[in-house]
């Protein structure tokens, strides 16, 4: 019986060989899968499987499952068990087992696919998906998807360059259980500053007749950043569109903005040559910038902007636009005169929030410093008033506390 073992586990290295560690790990061919199905209990009792570990995946609709040995006969490798949410066995893949850790799993309407990873040089544990495979449930193995289709690409920057340019290598980035998106990008060096042209796009998995998933994505729009080295590197998103307005176009640049934060945007108003700042915008505080937008008041346009923190509160406020002078006024608001207890500490104040009617509303959470800690919600309306010109007040009304016990 212990020759017998040995003999299974004879074929199954030879047919594995260990990866190369100093190359990019790459998943195996097909003839390395273990085909039909698994039975656990027997791999734990005749090969000393006893090290289980859940893998990345789209719970929702797989669950991966790495089983790996301790013992010396394989110890870089395992076995890699992915199954739907009625526990049906879609693959048992046989492999390094630290190539096997890099996996996830998901379903894309209905089939299901692996993508293999490979970690990032610019941050430890930090990982790029660089392969995708799609799983053939019956043989219970997978097989490479075609490489990404990037005519659609190519055009995109043909067309606003007017001749084919060198584009750095495309990239993947997950975005959802199921979705990726890609991005690629062009850079052009100018005096001090490096302009990053980037265009992105979600990936789309395509089927053949044939069985064979091909990868596109369709990019409609190239983003402008700027790098200066004069400035610690701080990037800046150039001329994002708001709006159109008097045949001006609204734009901004954004200075340093990510998912989790932002530091600055500046507003221009722009006409054929003519690009005229309107006004700088800093008061973001912590906040990341999720919508600037050209909004209408009592017939009388305003730039709406609004940050939101990643604890979840948020801010908003409000300019008006005169175009004819080329000015904007920062709306105020008159402060409300309900009488707060000494007590309570207020905080996160909401600034100006507009709901799905176009209302203004505000608000702030508080602490009750007398009442155990406890704290509650200060709420209200806006109401718009007009002074003269482009001159606007928000006048607050319907101001009410309220406890969260409420």
């Amino acid at each position: 019986m212990k020759n017998l073992l040995y003999c299974f586990l004879f074929v199954l290295i030879g047919c594995n060989p260990p990866l190369n560690e100093d190359k990019e790990e790459t998943p195996q061919k097909a003839a390395t899968l273990i085909t039909g199905n698994i039975n656990v209990q027997r791999l734990q009792e005749n090969f000393s499987l006893y090290k289980k570990l859940q893998m990345a995946s789209d719970t929702s609709t797989t669950k991966s499952t790495l089983y790996y040995k301790g013992r010396k006969e394989i110890p870089k490798h395992g076995i890699l068990v992915v199954t739907n949410k009625n526990k049906d066995t879609l693959l048992t893949y046989f492999g390094d087992v630290k190539t096997i850790r890099r996996t996830y799993t998901f379903k894309k309407g209905n089939r299901y696919f692996i993508q293999f990873a490979r970690e990032s040089g610019n941050y430890p544990h930090q990982f790029k998906y660089t392969r995708f495979y799609a799983i053939d449930t019956i043989k219970r193995s997978f097989y490479e998807t075609k490489a990404l289709r990037t005519d659609a690409i190519e055009s995109l920057f043909f067309l606003r360059f007017k001749d084919s340019v060198p584009l750095q290598p495309i990239e993947y980035q997950q975005t959802g259980p199921n979705d990726f998106t890609i991005s690629a990008a062009y850079f052009k060096d100018s005096l001090d500053f490096k302009i990053k042209y980037e265009a992105s796009a979600l990936l789309e998995f395509e089927g053949h007749d044939n069985d064979s998933i091909a990868l596109s994505a369709n990019p409609t729009e190239i983003t402008t950043s700027l790098t200066s080295d004069a400035y610690s590197s701080s990037t800046i998103q150039l001329d994002k569109y708001i709006g159109e307005i008097d045949g001006y176009d609204l734009l901004y640049n954004c200075k340093n903005c990510i998912s989790s934060y932002s530091e600055s945007i500046s507003v221009f108003a722009k006409k054929d040559t003519i690009k005229i700042k309107l006004f700088d915008y800093y008061k973001f505080g912590g906040n990341y910038l999720d919508g600037i937008s050209l909004r209408y008041f009592n017939n009388h346009p305003f730039i709406y902007i609004h940050s939101t923190h990643t604890y979840g509160h948020s801010l908003g406020d409000l300019y008006a636009l005169d175009l004819e002078n080329l000015k904007v006024n920062y709306v105020n608001k008159i402060e409300h005169n309900l009488k707060i207890p000494d007590s309570i500490y207020m905080r996160n104040f909401s600034g100006v929030e507009i709901d799905s009617s176009g209302d203004f509303t505000f608000g702030a959470s508080y602490r009750n410093l007398s009442g155990g800690g406890k704290g509650g919600y200060l709420s209200g309306n806006y109401h718009l008033i007009h002074v003269k010109g482009n001159i606007y007040l928000l006048e607050p009304i319907n101001v009410k506390l309220s406890s969260n016990s409420e």
